[in-house]
């Protein structure tokens, strides 16, 4: 079984070593709770960082084999998109096929332009720069510097129940900040793809109505040939 110890970021499982990789995420779970339980926090906290890689080279292989499916079906696509395009070059006149491959080429820049676009936003799940998990209420400003009075006072119990406190409330508020991080990404994601998709059908029309414009004209041609 793979240690934990040698994970990082950048490691890659085959698929049937995502099995042993969940076993020893559990083995080391439990490892994690014993630690917990006799109050050994530091190396919980460590074991905890590497289930965390784990956890995290898990996802990676999952997303990287998705990406490989879709690059697949996307190969496919085009391969199919490549023959009906030859089909109809041997078929259309040097008008239609111009017409084709002009509307083709921009749906494909929109699609570029729109990936680009979701990409700049965050993914699910991430964080953003400290600055932004750290615009903690007044209270939390003032219990630390009042953590720091007592300690500077000698009054070492006391200013540890002040951090306790101060510690939690942190916590609620660092939450708090995660979420509306979080919400305003969501919207922001949203927001862009109804945009996108209203240009996409406004494209999308366009490209209909030329075609039928051109076939009328085809099917008028052939009709007074």
């Amino acid at each position: 079984m793979r240690s934990a110890s040698t994970t990082n970021s950048t490691l890659r499982f085959a698929p049937a070593e995502l099995i042993e990789i969940q076993e020893e995420i559990t083995r080391m779970e439990h490892e994690r709770k014993r630690l917990e339980d006799e109050r050994r926090y530091d190396e919980a906290l460590d074991l905890r960082n590497k289930i965390d890689q784990l956890k995290r080279s898990q996802q990676e292989r999952r997303e990287k084999d998705e990406l490989e499916r879709q690059a697949k079906e996307a190969e496919a696509m085009e391969e199919a998109f490549r023959l009906r395009q030859k089909s109809l070059r041997e078929q259309q006149d040097t008008e239609k096929q111009t017409l084709l491959a002009n509307i083709e080429r921009k749906r494909r820049e929109l699609q570029e332009k729109f990936a680009s676009e979701q990409a700049a936003i965050p993914p699910v799940g991430s964080k953003p720069e400290d600055r932004f998990l750290t615009k903690f209420s007044r209270t939390v400003f003032e219990m630390r510097a009042l953590e720091q009075r007592l300690a500077k006072q000698q009054r070492y119990r006391e200013s540890k129940e002040v951090a306790v406190q101060a510690d939690y409330l942190e916590r609620e508020e660092r939450a708090a900040l995660q979420a509306q991080y979080e919400q305003r990404i969501e919207r922001q994601r949203e927001t862009l793809t109804a945009r996108q998709k209203v240009e996409m059908d406004s494209f999308e029309q366009r490209a209909a109505s030329a075609i039928s414009i051109l076939g009328a004209k085809a099917g008028t041609t052939g009709r007074n040939a």
